[in-house]
């Protein structure tokens, strides 16, 4: 359970939330993701209060978020490439820039040769990259990832790294959760610590 939180997070900017199991981390990310309601306080998002939209005007805002559970969520009956194009098919994209977008990050993580099978058939490191590529190719505003470097090799590890600080380069909001901290000291804005539901900035004792 979360308690006394206060963050804001700057448009742009880079966040990393470390801590370890149950401190809270998963709860935020699900909170921020619009997955799960706050029990208190009160949660604006681009200038928004989600508890104040309609289904659709939240299911909108929704959109502009993309999120990198904790559990992944891949649909295992799909193919790669349809795992990876159902947030531009569910956004309404056009076939052509689906096409286009999911071809060109594919390369890019290097999955284009699987792009057929199963998203079962992949490895766990694989299938957590897919995850990541999966919530950036609708190009949000924000992106959260709950544990994006779990149980990965280093390699796979310096991609998901490239591909989450490239994104934030363009300009998208990026909030890490995790108990291991890889990402780059110059791109991380403000790094925080979550124990027993309080967060303070790291090496910080005082709740923020």
């Amino acid at each position: 359970m979360l308690a006394d939180i206060s963050l804001t997070l700057a448009a742009g900017g880079f966040y990393v939330v470390t801590g370890g199991a149950g401190a809270g981390k998963t709860t935020l990310c699900n909170i921020l993701a619009l997955a799960e309601p706050p029990s208190g306080g009160r949660l604006m998002l681009f200038d928004c209060d989600p508890g104040a939209l309609d289904r659709n005007a939240r299911a909108a805002l929704r959109r502009r978020i993309g999120v990198v559970f904790q559990d992944l969520r891949l649909v295992d009956r799909l193919s790669v490439k349809d795992n990876l194009a159902l947030p531009l098919r569910i956004a309404g994209a056009a076939p052509r820039r689906i096409d286009g977008d999911v071809g060109e990050l594919l390369a890019w993580i290097g999955l284009a040769e699987r792009a057929q099978r199963p998203a079962a058939a992949l490895s766990g490191s694989e299938r957590r990259l897919l995850a990541v590529a999966r919530a950036i190719v609708a190009r949000p505003q924000l992106l959260i990832a709950d544990e994006p470097l779990a149980d990965l090799d280093d390699a796979t590890t310096a991609g998901v790294v490239r591909v989450i600080e490239q994104v934030n380069r363009v300009g998208t909001t990026v909030l890490i959760a995790t108990a291991r901290d890889g990402f780059d000291g110059a791109l991380v804005q403000r790094r925080y610590h979550l124990a027993d539901g309080r967060l303070a900035p790291a090496g910080d004792a005082a709740v923020s």
